[in-house]
């Protein structure tokens, strides 16, 4: 384990780090992640699609009161109290969650792939490539797995470049092989009006290229000795970016 600053199990966001630069990693899993608002939405928003009957017990919404007078206080304070342990969201966070679920229920198949789940928000610990590995499932059948994302932009080319860019075919290939399942969905759902839906396969092509690409990184993982490591040490030629020639 080197310096002792690797884990003794990889996951798909730690990878990814690592993609980066064994320092990424090192600052992925050492630092301290705090939760934004938006990393609260995204949580509040699955857990009301895929876990409605847990969303009352983990999230509770802000009633708007004027607290200035005393039955607006006195209801804040019954708030607060009945709150406790509880992620609050706000009124416009429970709005807009309304609104996307509206959208997906009126887009037959992302409804369908996910009301024929048979597990939601499932972790499993596995191997892969020799390494241990975790991951945590959206959705889980049989046959597939549905990752569910919010976006600002769910067309098909936006869709694509962000999947390639932000390694979700990886993560796709890592769930695959740790589930045993062959297909992989992802159900993606833009967060500003007119909040479209779209669903999307891992193709084939995809999937065997992120395939070699997760190998490779989790083998380099595997070899690297866990101390600091920056982009490289030597000098880089740089040259014009490709689209620039």
């Amino acid at each position: 384990m080197g310096s002792g600053l690797k884990r003794d199990y990889l996951s798909s966001s730690a990878l990814k780090s690592f993609a980066k630069s064994p320092n990424h990693y090192i600052s992925y899993v050492t630092g301290k992640r705090e939760t934004t608002p938006a990393m609260l939405f995204g949580s509040a928003f699955h857990c009301w699609i895929l876990e409605p009957k847990e969303f009352p017990k983990r999230y509770s919404v802000s009633p708007k009161v004027d607290r200035r007078t005393k039955a607006g206080k006195a209801v804040w304070d019954a708030f607060v109290e009945g709150s406790k342990d509880m992620d609050v969201l706000t009124q416009q966070d429970m709005g807009l969650i309304l609104e996307l679920h509206a959208s997906i229920r009126e887009h037959a198949p992302a409804q369908k792939l996910i009301q024929e789940c048979t597990e939601y928000e499932l972790m499993i610990d596995g191997e892969i490539a020799g390494v241990n590995f975790r991951g945590i499932a959206d959705g889980l059948n049989p046959n597939y797995i549905l990752d569910l994302k919010t976006c600002q932009d769910a067309s098909p080319e936006a869709f694509q470049r962000t999947a390639f860019q932000s390694f979700y075919h990886e993560q796709a290939v890592a769930y695959q092989l740790l589930f045993g399942v062959q297909k992989f969905y992802w159900i993606a759902i833009e967060k500003n009006a007119p909040y479209n839906v779209a669903v999307y396969q891992q193709s084939q092509d995809a999937y065997l290229k992120a395939k070699h690409r997760l190998e490779s990184l989790i083998r380099q993982w595997d070899a690297w000795d866990g101390k600091p490591q920056s982009y490289g040490n030597e000098i880089f030629m740089l040259n014009l970016p490709k689209w620039a020639q």
